[in-house]
């Protein structure tokens, strides 16, 4: 797809793609994880309770940009989530931010016209980002969703030609993930000593 591209028109294209990101989110992070070493990694059972890879590094994420975001004095923060349309697991993906969504939410302090009362916060009400709404999004109307999605193929390329070049089972066993601000990632195609 970008093979006609040289080595600085790449970069070019992936600095650009990673300032449509930012101008849309605070954080972004790379996760890579093959849904052959997801299912060798995780049982049976914990894939049917929690979901496809997708939907499990969806959730992951979650609590990563919480744990980010958590020392600032406005936390927690609420946010939108888009996940891109089409994708094969993109029900799976919703599911498990509606669970997200769902247990962060403040305890009711009424419930069928009784007030509640509470004992003591769940810290996963008081302590975690908290998701206003969340949806599928297009690429073809939601130009930083295209942008992280096109970012994502490039990252996932780079990776998947590393990683299979190493001896077998040396890193096939446990995911490969990478992280890091958003700004950070750009900083590293900018910089020629990287």
């Amino acid at each position: 797809m970008f093979r006609h591209l040289n080595a600085d028109q790449r970069r070019a294209l992936v600095i650009e793609l990673i300032d449509a990101v930012t101008e849309a989110a605070l954080l972004g992070s790379l996760v890579y994880l093959r849904p052959a070493e997801y299912e060798n990694i995780a049982s049976s059972e914990f894939r049917s309770r929690y979901g496809s890879a997708y939907a499990t590094l969806i959730s992951l994420q979650l609590l990563q940009i919480s744990q980010h975001f958590s020392d600032r004095p406005d936390f927690p923060l609420r946010t939108r989530v888009f996940v891109e349309q089409g994708h094969a697991n993109d029900g799976d993906a919703l599911r498990a931010i509606g669970h997200w969504k769902f247990d962060t939410e403040p305890a009711p302090e009424i419930f069928e016209g009784e007030e509640v009362l509470t004992l003591q916060p769940d810290p996963r009400r008081t302590s975690l980002l908290r998701i206003d709404d969340y949806a599928l999004g297009s690429k073809e109307s939601m130009y930083p969703l295209h942008a992280a999605d096109m970012f994502a193929y490039l990252a996932h390329s780079a990776l998947s030609f590393k990683i299979d070049r190493l001896p077998q089972g040396s890193l096939r066993q446990s995911p490969a993930t990478y992280s890091a601000p958003i700004h950070l990632l750009r900083q590293g195609c900018t910089d020629p000593s990287r």
